[in-house]
């Protein structure tokens, strides 16, 4: 039982290794060979696929009629597991056929092989003859519109069977690759007889000398083409020749000019005579020329009177057109004619006095070049080609050369004037040479050549300026002079050159410097008050600069501002400060079209401190009697004011109260009213004054004062009277009330004056007297001060009883006087 059970297990062992390890027969599968049809003269390429395990031997063998080939080198794929190769079969030739193509697969223990079939096709035409309708059999020129017969014999072999007549042929007929109307296709009935093609020139078919014909059979896609051996030309039917035309005024005209034209004219290469019925039409660069006269001369020659006119096209090259129908067909011929349309280039060269200027003229353009010179009064005249010249321009020492300057009609209005140029020393730039030049044609550069005294310049500070506006009539510039960047200076020659796209004035100056001086009135401003700042602008050498743009700005606000210098340099500006409180700075800048400058300066802004004091400038107090007045403080300025004071000078303390004599706060634009009340006893004034001139005084972070006049009413008469004073409407009182003095009237101050200019004069007199008698001053010697006391005595008898009152007054205030004291 158990050896039994022993052998099982040994059987299920074995079975089960056999199932681990399958084995399987060497098979060649998915044999494809593209394309099943080869044409002969396509390439002759087949491609073989098929399907055969990684690691055998493969190969592949070709056979046919005489055809054996060997292939080994076959590509895997192994994603696929395929075995691929194109060949191309070479050596076959024009066999055409069915070909066997076998592939082999083998492991060494196992041959797996597999047989596929593909044909070889042939398909080829050749041309028999050409056939030309004319009754010369050898002529090989045919014309537009003749028919002819080429004859083509094709080959056909499609999968080993032979056609003679094939459908689904195409033909196409070429000569000289430009291709004829194929109108009629004739098929063969036998395999003896070829095809016959009925072909068409073209009516506009260009001539063709000496060329093959050509046949291209097409079917299925598969084309051949075959060349006849005859060669053909192709002639027009209708050739027209222009001879060489006659021009009166060749290669340059200027107005109309008359032009005559010899034409031959063939028909099928036969001359067309008179008796022909011809149509000319002659056109110069498109436009229509009027032909005035036509003639026949001989031989198909036929002769036509025109002209060119002045309005023609100016466009370069003039191709001359003819056309001429005949027996319906039109031919033209073209030729083009060697004529110049020129325009004249002259004008005037004068200066900003109407002087003549001497100046030598160069033109250079493609294959032309002129050369010409202004003669006493300026002037210059040639005629030129229109078109691109290089123009180059010298006057005395001064040169300007023009690149690709365009010379050409403008709305048929020739150049006239084109130069203009002037030379003078000294502008508002201060320059030591000025050259004014305008050349009226574009360009595209201009080189400028300019010469310098080195004795009026510094040439290590040469510096050159354009302006493009210039009036040369005025010599002035209407806008603004440009500095020129880029210039170079030959200090051995003494020459400037530059180079510029455009023209009007140039300025060879020297280098200068603005220098820009300023001051404010003050250093500190409160909020919004008016700023005067003035300025000065000179250069570098002192010179004041007049009509300077000078700009300003204020930091850290929106003010700002321009104006410009006087004829002596200087400027004042004004505005007002900020509207807030800080330092500010003032930018200023300078500027001319040469140089500019530039400042800052600073000032302080601050709130102002401000009070006021109203009050009425006279006030009556009754003596014995109090009365009031009503003082107004207002605060004018910026910022609310505190702890404020209120004082009353040159009066006594006891005569007066306020009510309040301080204020604590005060707002910006407040009011406060204060009430004095004055009161003097009679007590109190035994010396009192008629007037008393008091002060009101406001201390505290702002002060003010005012001064008033107060009026003491109800003192005795009798004081007054005793004094012996007399009012009158004369009396000036000045200082009533300070002083205690009064004047004397106004008639008597001028008689007094005049009394001591008398003195005076009678003192010098005296004087002269007696030196003349200085032989006597013995005998007649007088003191000069009796003199004098005995002209004032004299005086004194005509003085008027109110001057004797007036002394008693004066005499009475000394004792008054003497008596305080």
């Amino acid at each position: 039982m158990m050896r039994t059970n022993f052998k099982i297990l040994i059987l299920g062992f074995i079975f089960l290794i056999s199932l681990g390890f399958p084995t399987s027969a060497l098979k060649v599968s998915n044999f494809t060979i593209t394309p099943e049809n080869v044409w002969l003269n396509d390439g002759n390429a087949i491609h073989i696929s098929f399907n055969c395990s990684e690691n055998a031997n493969v190969s592949a063998n070709i056979i046919g009629p005489n055809y054996n080939v060997s292939i080994r080198n076959l590509l895997f794929s192994p994603s696929v597991q395929t075995y691929s190769i194109t060949y191309h079969l070479t050596g076959i030739k024009e066999s055409a056929d069915k070909y066997t193509v076998t592939v082999f697969c083998e492991d060494g223990n196992s041959t797996s092989k597999k047989n596929e079939y593909f044909h070889v096709n042939k398909f080829n035409a050749s041309i028999t003859d050409v056939v030309i309708p004319s009754t010369n059999p050898t002529s090989t020129t045919i014309y537009p519109l003749d028919l002819m017969t080429v004859k083509v014999k094709l080959d056909l072999i499609e999968n080993g069977i032979t056609t003679v007549s094939p459908s689904g042929v195409n033909f196409n007929i070429t000569i000289d690759n430009k291709e004829l109307n194929l109108t009629k296709t004739f098929s063969p009935e036998d395999a003896i007889s070829p095809w016959e093609l009925e072909v068409k020139v073209p009516e506009n078919f260009k001539s063709v000398n000496n060329k093959n014909l050509v046949v291209n059979a097409v079917y299925k896609n598969h084309s051949f083409s075959a060349t006849s051996d005859k060669n053909l030309n192709v002639k027009p039917l209708l050739d027209v020749n222009i001879l060489e035309p006659s021009i009166l005024n060749p290669y340059k005209l200027i107005d109309t000019a008359d032009i005559n034209l010899s034409v031959k004219v063939d028909y099928k290469s036969q001359p067309v005579d008179s008796s022909k019925f011809l149509k000319f039409k002659a056109k110069l660069n498109n436009e229509e020329l009027t032909i005035r006269k036509i003639n026949y001369k001989e031989g198909g020659v036929w002769r036509l009177y025109t002209n060119i006119p002045k309005q023609i096209s100016r466009k370069e090259p003039y191709n001359l057109d003819i056309f001429v129908t005949y027996e319906n067909t039109t031919k033209k011929s073209s030729l083009p004619l060697p004529i110049q349309f020129v325009i004249p280039f002259k004008g005037t060269i004068v200066d900003a006095d109407n002087s003549p200027v001497y100046a030598e003229i160069k033109l250079r353009g493609e294959d032309i070049e002129e050369k010409l010179e202004t003669d006493n009064s300026g002037k210059y005249s040639i005629t030129i080609v229109p078109g691109i010249y290089d123009v180059e321009l010298t006057f005395d020492d001064v040169s300007a050369k023009f690149y690709d300057a365009i010379l050409n009609y403008s709305e048929d209005i020739y150049l006239y004037n084109p130069i203009k140029y002037d030379f003078f020393g000294g502008t508002e730039i201060d320059a030591v040479k000025v050259i004014a030049l305008e050349f009226a044609s574009q360009f595209q550069k201009a080189h400028i050549i300019i010469p310098y005294a080195d004795s009026e310049v510094d040439e290590d500070k040469i510096i050159v300026y354009q302006c493009r506006n210039w009036n040369f009539g005025k010599r002035y510039c209407n806008g603004d002079w440009k500095r020129i960047i880029n210039y170079d200076v030959d200090k051995n020659k003494n020459l400037i050159s530059f180079d510029v796209s455009s023209l009007s004035t140039f300025a060879v100056s020297e280098e200068k410097s603005l220098q820009l001086e300023i001051n404010l009135d003050k250093e500190s401003y409160f909020m919004g008050e008016s700023v005067t700042l003035h300025g000065r602008v000179f250069d570098n050498k002192n010179n004041s600069v007049g009509d300077s743009k000078i700009s300003y700005s204020i930091s850290d606000s929106n003010i700002s501002g321009s104006t410009t210098t006087n004829n002596i340099g200087e400027f004042t500006i004004s505005f007002n400060s900020p509207e807030q409180e800080g330092i500010f700075d003032i930018v200023t800048e300078a500027g001319k079209m040469y140089a500019s400058a530039k400042k800052i300066i600073s000032f302080k802004v601050y709130k102002k401190k401000e009070l006021k004091i109203s009050v009425p400038n006279y006030v009556d107090s009754e003596l014995g009697n109090s009365s009031t007045i009503k003082i107004i403080v207002e605060n004018t300025g910026q910022v609310s004011l505190t702890d404020i004071d209120i004082k009353i000078e040159n009066i006594p303390f006891s005569w007066y109260t306020l009510n309040p004599s301080s204020i604590d706060k005060l707002g910006v634009g407040e009011q406060r009213e204060i009430e004095m009340n004055i009161s003097v006893s009679k007590e109190q004034c035994v010396d009192c004054k008629n007037q008393y001139s008091a002060g009101i005084k406001v201390d505290g972070e702002a002060n003010a004062t005012k001064n008033f006049i107060i009026n003491i009413k109800g003192l005795e008469p009798d004081i007054k009277e005793s004094e012996g004073e007399v009012e009158t409407n004369n009396t000036i009182n000045i200082g009533a009330g300070i002083t205690g003095f009064v004047t004397a009237t106004s008639s008597l101050i001028t008689q007094n004056i005049i009394l001591i200019l008398f003195l005076i004069i009678l003192v010098i007199l005296y004087k002269i007297i007696i030196r003349k008698r200085e032989g006597h001053l013995d005998k007649h010697k007088v003191s000069s001060v009796n003199i004098i006391k005995e002209i004032k005595d004299e005086i004194l008898k005509e003085h008027s009883p109110l001057e004797e009152r007036k002394y008693s007054f004066q005499k009475s205030n000394k004792k008054r006087g003497s008596s305080k004291n």
